[in-house]
Parts: C-alpha cells; sequence; structure tokens
C-alpha cells in the first residue's frame, strides 16, 4: 500500500524540520555564549585577583625600600607591579586615619615638629599659628567629645595645655568641657559637623582623644592673620598599582608616624 503525501503536508513537514533546525541552533549557540562568557568571567576574576596580589607587592616592596616604582616590574604569571608613588602626608589641611572614625578613647598624634625615629634629632622646627580641629559626622549628643593635650616648647622642657570640648551641651553641663556648636566645614571630600581653633606658640605634638564616641579627625593651619599655613608631615600615603592582562588594581596605603602610648605620654618626655 502506498501512502500519498500532499503538497500542503510536505510544506508543513518542511516548516518543521526548519523550525527544529532554528531552536537547535538558537539553544547551541546559547549554549556557546554562555560558555564563553563563563570563561571570561573566570579569567576576569582570575585577572583581578593577580593584579591585587601585584599591586600588595608593590606595597610591601616599597615598605621595605622606600624608593618609588616608576618602571612596571613583571612578576610572572601575567601579572606586573605598574607603579608605586610615595608622597607626604602634609599640607595645611589633613585628614587623620584615612578620614576613618578614630576609636574612643583611643588616642591619635598631629606632629607641629619634625619627626625622627631618633629621639636626640626629633621635635626640632616646632610649628606656631592657629590649629583647627574638626571632627563630628552626627548632631550634639550622638557624637565625640574631645580632649586635645598640646606640647610646646622643648622636648626636654615642655609646656602642657590642655582643652576639653563638647558638642553636646547636657553632657557639656555636667564633665564641664567647653560648649562647641557648630564651625564644622568641608575639605578633601569630608564633611566635619563641629570644629574649634587653638592659638599654638611652638607646638610640638598635639594629642587628641575622641570621649564617648569614635570621629574623624581632621586639621587645618592658619598663620594666626587669616592665611593657611602648612602642617609637617604626618607620614607616607603609597599608591600601588597591579596589572594582570587588560585587568588593573590600585591599592592606597597610609603610614601614620608611630603615636607616643598614652600611658607613656609625659614621662616620655621628660627622659633626659
Amino acid at each position: 500500500m502506498k501512502i500519498h503525501i500532499r503538497k500542503d503536508e510536505k510544506g508543513q513537514m518542511l516548516l518543521i524540520v526548519i523550525l527544529v533546525m532554528v531552536i537547535a541552533l538558537t539553544v547551541g549557540l546559547s549554549l556557546v555564549s554562555r560558555s564563553i562568557t563563563d570563561l571570561k568571567t573566570t579569567t576576569d576574576e582570575s585577572d583581578s585577583q593577580k593584579a591585587f596580589s601585584a599591586a600588595e607587592a608593590g606595597i610591601e616592596k616599597t615598605l621595605n625600600n622606600p624608593t618609588p616604582i616608576l618602571i612596571a616590574q613583571d612578576l610572572g604569571n601575567n601579572a606586573k607591579i605598574q607603579s608605586v608613588t610615595i608622597n607626604d602626608i602634609n599640607g595645611s589641611q589633613i585628614i587623620l586615619n584615612n578620614g576613618n572614625p578614630v576609636p574612643k578613647d583611643d588616642g591619635v598624634d598631629l606632629w607641629l615638629s619634625t619627626y625622627n625615629t631618633n629621639i636626640a634629632q626629633a621635635y626640632q622646627n616646632p610649628w606656631s599659628g592657629k590649629l583647627y580641629v574638626y571632627w563630628g559626622t552626627k548632631n550634639g549628643c550622638s557624637d565625640a567629645a574631645l580632649e586635645v593635650i598640646v606640647l610646646s616648647g622643648t622636648r626636654l622642657s615642655p609646656t602642657v595645655a590642655k582643652y576639653a570640648v563638647d558638642p553636646c551641651l547636657a553632657r557639656a553641663n555636667v564633665n564641664n568641657f567647653s560648649s562647641i556648636a557648630g564651625g564644622g566645614t568641608t575639605f578633601s571630600n569630608k564633611t566635619f559637623s563641629f570644629g574649634t581653633s587653638i592659638i599654638i606658640n611652638g607646638g610640638l605634638l598635639v594629642h587628641i582623644i575622641p570621649l564617648y564616641a569614635g570621629t574623624p579627625l581632621g586639621f587645618a593651619g592658619d598663620d594666626g592673620s587669616g592665611s593657611a599655613k602648612a602642617l609637617p608631615s604626618q607620614g607616607k600615603v603609597y599608591t600601588s598599582l597591579g596589572s594582570a592582562g587588560s585587568t588593573q588594581r590600585e591599592i592606597t596605603y597610609f603610614q601614620l608616624y608611630n603615636s607616643i602610648p598614652s600611658e607613656y605620654y609625659y614621662s616620655f618626655f621628660n627622659i633626659q
């Protein structure tokens, strides 16, 4: 028995075959595209990690030998240290701790004289002028009060001045701190809620302790007549660029000069 297929049935069969082929091709291309995307993502993640490791290696290298890296250094495995720059943390406006909050009850030092690890050569070139101290990112009693200790004169015969300021009036009425309302500012893309100023003559060091809460700290120098005056170096900032393939990663490392332990703060300056 013969089976006769009409012409319109042949057309339908051809259409079905074409549709099946189109679907199969679409699925196949989708799988290939997904495989390529997954492979690229995996490669990018691997290169990103290699570039980050190269940037870390650049920081470690310059910490051991504080010399900028200006020519790319090949680390193998397709990774390179592209460059490392080293700059002083100084100027008429300085933000300590990279803008991160200084923990409450944890003192931090602002150097007003030349820092040197050799005690006999330290505390040279004392600074004079008006020092602005900025802090706080919240409001009133949610923010920190500050205890500020200023050392002036000479290392062997320093004079000590203490200041205590509080933006919370209710607390200030109890702790007898000076009440501060406002006075904040914005610089280096950081906004501070409060500010106060201190006249300094022959300053060596300022020790600042946030109380009640942690807070970011910023400082600005003034020559006393309204003109900006640079503050001494507070340390170094290292910026390292690593690469792997077409991927680049950058790391910035802030290295502040050593702070004096609070428990030895006064006795340290009495060393003869």
